[in-house]
């Protein structure tokens, strides 16, 4: 009978042992899945937001890029005023030496007559 005891007692602890073995496995597999789940989680948060990063950079060297065309747009369109201003002033600076030249060779006809 005590040697059926013992057996008893021997196969409890066995049975208990192989219970607490995959009870403790099962968590560490549980840990290890929450941990990949947690890991692939954050990559995929990393990969957004550097992809978001990537979509604002282009978006504000393209906003940056139409600002310089707008600016190099109106540099040429003001060189352009300041050169016909120009022109328009160096045509009527001959004009008015035409006239000038024109009334001091008359002068100098009536003069002479």
């Amino acid at each position: 009978i005590m040697y059926y005891i013992i057996i008893f007692i021997i196969m409890y602890y066995i049975i208990i042992f192989i219970i607490m073995y995959y009870i403790i496995i099962f968590i560490i597999m549980y840990y290890i899945i929450i941990f990949i789940i947690m890991y692939y989680i954050i990559i995929f948060i990393i990969m957004y937001y550097i992809i978001i990063f990537i979509i604002m950079y282009y978006i504000i060297i393209f906003i940056i890029m139409y600002y310089i065309i707008i600016f190099i747009i109106m540099y040429y369109i003001i060189i352009f005023i300041i050169m016909y201003y120009i022109i328009i002033f160096i045509i009527m600076y001959y004009i008015i030496i035409f006239i000038i030249m024109y009334y001091i060779v008359i002068f100098i006809i009536m003069y002479a007559q």
